[in-house]
């Protein structure tokens, strides 16, 4: 009886396991529930992996602006201009001259001819 107890518990205890668990893995796997999990599991590696991309190319736009904001390499006539244009400052030797009005008066000589007096008014 010791040699069929030591022969159960030494080999076919072992046995079974390794194949209840391979049968488990494989149901697992190949089961519907199984595939469904694959699927929103491939679904959601899209989603992040196009995260990363964007987060990657910001980083890159991030990285490239401030080695653009370096002292060393910083133009201050070119770094002036870019601030007065965004916040529509003009020093005192300037002038301002507003697109829309330079339009409207291109259409009034256009309109009245380029000897009238709305051409006067533009010299």
């Amino acid at each position: 009886m010791n040699k069929i107890t030591a022969f159960l518990t030494q080999i076919v205890l072992p046995a079974a396991c390794v194949v209840g668990i391979a049968y488990n893995l494989l149901v697992t796997q190949n089961g519907e529930e199984g595939r469904r999990a694959a699927a929103l599991l491939r679904e959601q590696v899209a989603v992040e992996t196009q995260a990363l991309e964007a987060a990657k190319l910001r980083t890159a736009r991030l990285s490239d602006r401030a080695d653009r904001l370096l002292v060393a390499s910083l133009d201050r006539d070119l770094l002036e201009e870019r601030v007065r244009a965004r916040l529509g400052l003009v020093s005192a030797e300037e002038y301002m001259v507003r697109m829309g009005d330079v339009d409207r008066l291109a259409g009034l000589e256009a309109e009245h001819g380029p000897g009238s007096r709305y051409a006067e008014l533009q010299h």
